[in-house]
């Protein structure tokens, strides 16, 4: 583009998003025009629910193409590494968290989805191609 101008975003990926940031991003997810993911866990809960987290993420953003997809087995605290264990929420994750699958099979399952989200942002069939790959 122009020297100066700002760059243009293709789309954007939000895995177990916390919408309990200071201040507040709900309002901001109104200005989300570009094609979306929201990834949430089966297995997410308390203020991590998919009722209290992702949905109204995905409810908020104003784009046409947007979609919520739940892997099952998931959950919120398995998307960070083990050296973040000491950090906000995930901080007693060991305890009070359940889950289905493993940290890794989770990250394999959520690096296959962005490959698959980011070749239909970027492809000839676009949205059409991420559609027919998820309702496989």
């Amino acid at each position: 583009g122009e020297a100066g101008a700002p760059a243009r975003v293709a789309g954007v990926a939000l895995y177990a998003p916390g919408l309990y940031t200071m201040p507040n991003a709900t309002p901001f997810l109104r200005n989300v025009t570009v094609p979306a993911l929201v990834v949430s866990g089966s297995n997410d809960c308390g203020q991590n629910a998919l009722e209290k987290q992702a949905q109204p993420a995905y409810d908020g953003i104003s784009s046409v193409d947007k979609v919520l997809v739940v892997v099952r087995g998931a959950n919120h605290c398995q998307w960070t590494q083990p050296f973040e264990r000491f950090l906000g929420i995930c901080s007693t994750f060991s305890r009070h968290e359940c889950h289905g699958i493993s940290r890794s099979a989770q990250h394999v399952a959520g690096q296959r989805l962005f490959a698959t989200f980011a070749r239909a942002v970027g492809g000839q069939d676009g949205w059409r191609e991420l559609e027919r790959v998820l309702a496989a």
